[in-house]
Parts: C-alpha cells; structure tokens; sequence
C-alpha cells in the first residue's frame, strides 16, 4: 500500500489553500493607505493564520490522515473517494454546528483535500 507522498502534500496542499484568504480580504478591505491600516491588515493576517494552521493541523491528525489510509487501502487512491469524504464531512459539520459557516470549512477541506491529493501521487 503505497501512501504517496503525503508529508510534502500536506505542506502545499495547507499553504496553497491558505493563500486564498489573506488575498480575499485585500481586495474586500482595499489596499491600506495608513500606517494604522496597514498593521491592522498585518495583525488580521497574522491572526487568520495562527487558527488556519492550527485548524488544518487538527483536521489533517484527526480526520485527513485517517481518511486517506483508508482511502488508500480499501479505494485503491481514487480521487473520486477524497470529493466524498470531504461532503461527509461538510454535511456532518453543517447538522452538528446547525451553520452556515460549514460550507467555508468543507470548501476549504476540498481544496486541501484535491491538492493533497494531486501532490501525494504527483
């Protein structure tokens, strides 16, 4: 059973994935045009990403590594199985939190999940 290379795409696939945000609030907050503002945007990125790394760790010890051994094992790597995976995992996350705020972590989840899986068996 050959894992891939799963260390190194886990790396890309949570910094790529992790791209997304900070780029989204530029272009929603606009480019500072004070030193004030400025820093605020700093900490605000700085901040996203202490919770982003710290919950895609998580995700990735409880759930990812998981998932994807089992993938591995019993779906042959499919990338079809990881896209069921991650909407399991969104629905279950939108009937426990009862919010819509799931749909931002399953497509969040999916991102990671396609470039896991792309990188692992690159």
């Amino acid at each position: 059973m050959d894992l891939g290379n799963w260390d190194s795409a886990v790396v890309k696939a949570v910094f790529i994935t992790s791209l997304i945000a900070p780029v989204y609030f530029f272009f929603a907050a606009g480019s500072p045009s004070t030193f004030d503002q400025f820093t605020g945007y700093l900490m605000v990125v700085f901040f996203f990403y202490c919770v982003y790394l710290m919950q895609s760790v998580m995700g990735w010890a409880f759930v990812g590594f998981p998932v994807h051994w089992l993938i591995t094992k019993y779906g042959n790597g499919r990338p079809y199985w990881y896209v069921v995976a991650v909407a399991l995992l969104t629905v279950l996350m939108m009937i426990v939190l009862a919010h819509p705020v799931a749909l931002i972590y399953g497509a969040a989840a999916l991102i990671q999940a396609v470039l896991f899986r792309y990188y692992a068996y690159k």
